[in-house]
């Protein structure tokens, strides 16, 4: 039934993460595939709970930290945050549209409110009445304008803005292939933990029969009491190591659901599932083609675009700009204030073309120019510093990649030579032609190598991660 269940979640997952592929495009729907999954990822480890074996795979804690992370949070605002301004400033291009209007009272038209015709007698009455109106006014005005030529001005913004943009995704890609390893190796930190207290259990279970037959035989007479010390030395030994261990678990776990940003309490357990351990074969001849595609080169890259933008806006600023516009306006007025009918009404409308000069700005325009120049050429120095520095990287993670592999090697052999070591010396021990002092030093040679072993292939794993993160792989290790 169990089974059955995760196999159903697995499903859906894949199910979620297809939807998310499919609709890279839409925000929202990315957002939305994203929680789903974590829901799923905290509801399969609650299932786990309550049936006694939870458990909690590296790429569902990676899931939870893609989701909850502060810092990937914090670059994932800023990178959409970037793509509004990019957006904002394309709409530069547009032409500018104004609406005005307005309607009042006003007595600026004596016609429509004095009776005094010239040569007509001025009766009272009439005059009075006339007097006591009042006429409205509504006027009404439109206007458009079309940058034509700005010197580039407009263009270069709006490519800075684009580069921007695109450095903000770079950025984020950064931190999340950081983020990424880090969970990895917290995960690994706090499983490897949780694998050494078991080990121990079993260790100090192998001490405490032990000690059972050692107190029968210095009952006895068979054995030294030196002996006897011997083996509750390293009972009392493991035990604080087994202590110790505790606490760091406790802090290994915090760490862990801190950096994740999930709530102390929440049901996690990392378990040591390792996927099949090659050897590195990658040829180091084609690093100059990743840094291509390396995302710390191309934000340098993004960089000294940047600068290149920002030159040109600054040359842009000297030079005329010429727009285009017209504009249609209309005012008219009315007897009594009725707005239901124009008495009379005045409209006109024009297209013009504005040229602008900044004629004083050149006074420090030359000076200002050669500043951004100088910025734009001190970035291309950096791109080109840098880039060697990227590649040394490559070969320093890709060699440090391959010393882990083979030190797992190392370590398998180890083990298997503790583990023999330890059946042979256990054997003799118990036909009497071996002491007990080498007895424990075999159990705990081997006790000490598993550890050191399980710890090796964390490594390996580790090292794989940094090595792809530095040629800006998109695969992630130990999924």
């Amino acid at each position: 039934m169990k089974q059955n269940f995760v196999l159903l979640i697995v499903n859906i997952c894949r199910a979620a993460s297809g939807i998310q592929r499919r609709c890279q495009s839409i925000e929202t729907a990315q957002i939305a595939a994203r929680r789903f999954i974590l829901f799923l990822a905290f509801l399969l480890c609650g299932v786990f709970l309550s049936q006694g074996a939870a458990a909690t795979s590296l790429s569902q804690y990676q899931t939870i930290v893609e989701e909850n992370n502060g810092e990937l949070k914090e670059m994932r605002f800023s990178a959409q945050a970037a793509k509004e301004k990019s957006d904002a400033v394309f709409t530069k291009f547009f032409p500018s549209i104004s609406i005005a209007g307005a309607i009042f009272d006003s007595n600026i038209i004596n016609g429509f409110t004095k009776g005094a015709i010239a040569g007509v007698p001025r009766i009272s009455f009439i005059a009075d009445y006339l007097e006591s109106l009042h006429n409205g006014v509504s006027v009404a005005g439109i206007s458009v304008a079309q940058p034509v030529f700005m010197g580039g001005k407009i263009y270069n913004a709006n490519k800075l803005a684009k580069t921007g943009a695109q450095a903000a995704g770079l950025n984020y890609e950064i931190k999340k292939r950081e983020v990424y390893a880090k969970a990895q190796a917290k995960y690994y930190d706090a499983a490897l933990i949780s694998e050494e207290i078991e080990s121990v259990d079993g260790y100090q279970k192998t001490l405490n029969s032990l000690l059972e037959t050692v107190e029968q035989a210095f009952a006895q007479g068979t054995i030294s009491k030196s002996d006897l010390l011997r083996v509750k030395f390293k009972k009392e030994e493991t035990d604080a190591r087994r202590k110790k261990l505790e606490r760091q678990k406790i802090l290994a776990f915090l760490d862990l659901k801190t950096f994740a940003g999930i709530d102390k309490e929440a049901p996690i357990k990392p378990e040591l599932s390792f996927g099949e351990i090659l050897e590195p074969d990658f040829n180091p001849d084609d690093f100059n083609s990743c840094l291509q595609r390396s995302s710390e080169y191309n934000l340098l890259l993004a960089n000294a675009n940047a600068a290149k933008f920002e030159k040109n806006i600054e040359a842009a600023s000297y030079l005329p700009s010429l727009a285009v516009g017209a504009s249609f306006y209309r005012l008219d007025y009315f007897y009594d204030n009725d707005f239901s009918k124009s008495a009379a009404y005045i409209q006109d409308s024009a297209v013009y073309a504005a040229v602008k000069i900044p004629i004083s700005a050149w006074w420090e325009g030359a000076n200002a120019i050669k500043e951004k120049n100088l910025k734009y050429k001190a970035a291309l120095e950096k791109l080109k510093f840098f880039e060697q520095y990227l590649i040394l990287n490559m070969h320093d993670k890709y060699d440090k990649f391959k010393n882990a592999y083979e030190h797992v090697n190392v370590m398998q052999s180890h083990l298997n030579f503790a583990k023999a070591n330890a059946d042979e010396t256990k054997d003799k021990y118990d036909n009497g032609i071996e002491t007990l002092a080498n007895y424990l030093e075999a159990l705990a040679l081997q006790q000490e190598i598993q550890a050191k072993s399980l710890k090796a292939k964390a490594e390996y794993f580790k090292a794989e991660t940094e090595f792809l993160n530095s040629i800006s792989s998109q695969k992630q290790s130990g999924i």
